[in-house]
Formats: C-alpha cells, structure tokens, sequence
C-alpha cells in the first residue's frame, strides 16, 4: 500500500504497487517539470516497502527516478516490533536517489514496552500493554511521530545550496553520468542528486 505526493497533489495507490507508483508519478508530472531542478523533484512516498503486483521492477523504478532528476524520500509505515522485508527496498530507493527514508514508527511503543509483547494487532488486548485502552494515547503519539518526521523531510528541503558545473565532456550519449560533491568540512553529511543522463 502505498501513498506518494508530487508536485501536483496527493494520489493513493490501493494495491502493493509500488514501482509502478513512483514510475507513473516521475513520468507524469516531474518528468514535465519546467527546467532542472526548478521546482525542486523530490518525491515523498509512504510504505511498507511491499510489492508485488507491479509490472515494474525496484530497478526500472530507480531508473526512471534518476532520469526525472528526482529525489526519493520515504516515510515507512512499518512498526516496532516488525522484521519487514521491504525495509531494504525502501532504504534501497533513498540510497540509489540520494534520498532519505525515515521510520517514525519503528520506536513506538516505547522502550517501557519490554514483555516482547510486540505484535502491533495486539497492542490494545495485552494486560502488559503500555497504553490504556480508549486513551487515544497510542493514536497520538503516531501522529505525533509522522508529523516529526514530515517537519524533519522539510526543513532538509528548505535548507540547502545551490550548486553547478559545466561537463568537460560534450558528448551526449545517453549514457548516465556520476556525481559527486565533497566539501573539506569533516562531519558533514551532503545529499546531492547521484549523476544525470547525457540527453538532449
């Protein structure tokens, strides 16, 4: 299940079809953005990391990003206490696009839940649960940790430098071309675009 804003709004997809999501989006609308870089393209996804129903795959959806000159971050929907394999897709999409994925749920509930009670079905039925059933106290603070989460993804995105360069190499063949931005600064964590399509 995932949801994914662009630059034109909010879309929900119903079914595990993740590639295919962020491959529409990228083609759809940051693919016809006006110039690099103007609007920024950045594409905020939430999910579980889960699919299995795309045409596409993990690599083509990676593919199409890079050539859409986008940056994926990801606000995964996976909880405390679940071992889930589409955390490495996930961690994989941010990596490839330079992007970042956060976990706001993968804290909760809290270390003062240590029975190894962990199954989030059952959080409210355990006499060991942390939180009193009806409180609404387990519905706030994962409100309270998206929305941590989503403050964190935009001052990233409202804190940055502008930088560029002209290729030494003329030659437009199509072929992708890696980037890399050091500073002498020790410490310092970039995130930068990966490299760019030698294209007209």
């Amino acid at each position: 299940h995932t949801k994914f804003r662009n630059v034109t709004g909010v879309q929900t997809c119903a079914l595990p079809i993740l590639y295919d999501a962020i491959i529409e989006a990228c083609q759809k609308n940051l693919l016809a953005a006006p110039g690099p870089g103007i609007p920024r393209r950045v594409l905020l996804v939430f999910s579980d990391g889960d699919d299995n129903l795309s045409k596409h795959s993990l690599e083509q959806a990676v593919d199409v990003a890079l050539r859409a000159d986008a940056r994926i971050f990801v606000v995964s929907s996976n909880g405390y206490g679940m071992n889930a394999p589409g955390d490495k897709v996930l961690q994989e999409l941010v990596d490839k696009t330079n992007g970042r994925l956060y976990s706001p749920l993968e804290e909760l509930p809290g270390s003062a839940f240590a029975t190894g009670y962990i199954s989030k079905h059952q959080i409210y039925e355990s006499q060991n649960s942390v939180y009193t059933p009806g409180t609404g106290q387990y519905t706030a603070e994962i409100a309270a940790a998206l929305t941590k989460a989503l403050e964190a993804i935009g001052q990233e995105l409202t804190n940055q430098y502008a930088i560029g360069y002209q290729s030494t190499n003329p030659t437009l063949d199509g072929q992708f071309r890696q980037l890399e931005v050091r500073t002498k600064k020790k410490g310092v964590d970039i995130r930068h675009k990966r490299g760019y399509y030698a294209t007209p």
